[in-house]
């Protein structure tokens, strides 16, 4: 598959989907639509090895910039806490010298320390030692124990629009609650690594200390540390014929608030987008009518990619971004209506969710 360029105020995004991972470098505009780099470019992007020997030439540079530049001349897996991006560290001058020496010098000059993992280094001020703890070792589920692809970051960029990208690289579905979803990332650079070591760097880099996993063959979904994973969200599945149970476990792939991909260019959504808005394109690829409530109908959707998964799944992912558990749907004869919770209907939930947690 061919690679996606989009401009963002302050940086170049490049998401590379060949195998190459994605790629950022500084952007003169922010045109969101632009042709897609030749195959020259995207080989530099291509950076594969975790720990390769430095060379790297630059004046008077800050730490971002720094590895910015080593991602795209040398590769390897290093990672920023977002918000150091802009310490200075003086001028840079090293020719083949190991990658562990190099990071130590720039992040002696920033006042910053490393944690060394197996996968990547992390840096990080003094003060944040806690995000060292976050951990998503044994958290995904074995279909994605073989998955490793190289991939870059600009700092500042918000982590559901990272999770969208990745998800359309790599046929997956990566899908945060609007609170993980808001964070924004760090400079990032990485190898290929095991895209759970990949996932805990980027969560580490938006300075998420702590967040709960809940991971199928289906989806992988990243939530606040107090959210209700698996919560479910439909309201009368017993009521429910086995022609509607058939229709909720067809397959099918969701793309909000866009509907397709037009290569060789794309147009991406950056912003959460209003529930009324995306209600009439998330019915004609779901295949069925579904509204709202009126007064939910401003609940913010972030842009979304869910790949090959059931109908039940894409809805439950959909309001697994709200935070609270207080919304869900009822499948009627012929459409789907998303709604508030009744008080008995929060309080049978909240029962049966902390039942199921002793």
């Amino acid at each position: 598959m061919p690679l996606i360029r989009t401009c963002l105020p302050g940086f170049f995004a490049i998401l590379c989907l060949i195998g190459t991972g994605c790629a950022t470098t500084p952007a003169p505009d922010a045109d969101a639509r632009v042709e897609t780099p030749g195959e020259d470019e995207v080989l530099r992007g291509a950076a594969t090895e975790p720990f390769p020997r430095i060379s790297l030439s630059l004046d008077q540079a800050t730490f971002g910039e720094t590895v910015r530049r080593m991602g795209e001349q040398n590769g390897g897996s290093l990672v920023l806490m977002n918000g150091i991006e802009e310490r200075p560290i003086g001028r840079v001058a090293h020719n083949q010298v190991a990658f562990e020496r190099a990071v130590e010098g720039w992040a002696q000059r920033a006042n910053c320390a490393i944690q060394k993992t197996p996968n990547y280094y992390f840096v990080y001020p003094p003060g944040y030692e806690g995000l060292t703890e976050l951990s998503l070792a044994g958290a995904l589920a074995p279909r994605y124990d073989n998955i490793r692809e190289p991939m870059t970051f600009g700092s500042g960029m918000k982590l559901f629009i990272l999770f969208k990208w990745i998800g359309e690289a790599l046929d997956l579905t990566l899908v945060a609650d609007n609170i993980v979803g808001e964070a924004a990332c760090g400079e990032y650079t990485m190898g290929s690594v095991p895209i759970s070591a990949a996932l805990e760097a980027l969560l580490k880099s938006a300075r998420i200390a702590d967040a709960q996993i809940d991971s199928t063959e289906e989806y992988i979904f990243i939530g606040q540390p107090r959210a209700w994973l698996r919560r479910p969200t439909l309201l009368n599945e017993t009521t429910l014929s086995q022609r509607q149970r058939d229709f909720l476990d067809q397959r099918v792939t969701v793309r909000l608030p866009e509907s397709a991909r037009e290569w060789p260019t794309v147009e991406l959504s950056h912003a959460a987008v209003p529930l009324g808005d995306v209600l009439p394109l998330l019915s004609r690829q779901l295949g069925i009518e579904v509204v709202a409530e009126s007064h939910l109908e401003d609940l913010p959707v972030n842009p979304v990619y869910m790949h090959d998964v059931t109908v039940r799944t894409a809805m439950n992912l959909l309001i697994w971004q709200w935070p609270l558990p207080r919304f869900g749907y009822q499948f009627t004869s012929n459409r789907i209506v998303i709604r508030e919770l009744t008080t008995a209907e929060m309080n049978a939930q909240r029962e049966a969710y902390l039942g199921n947690r002793q």
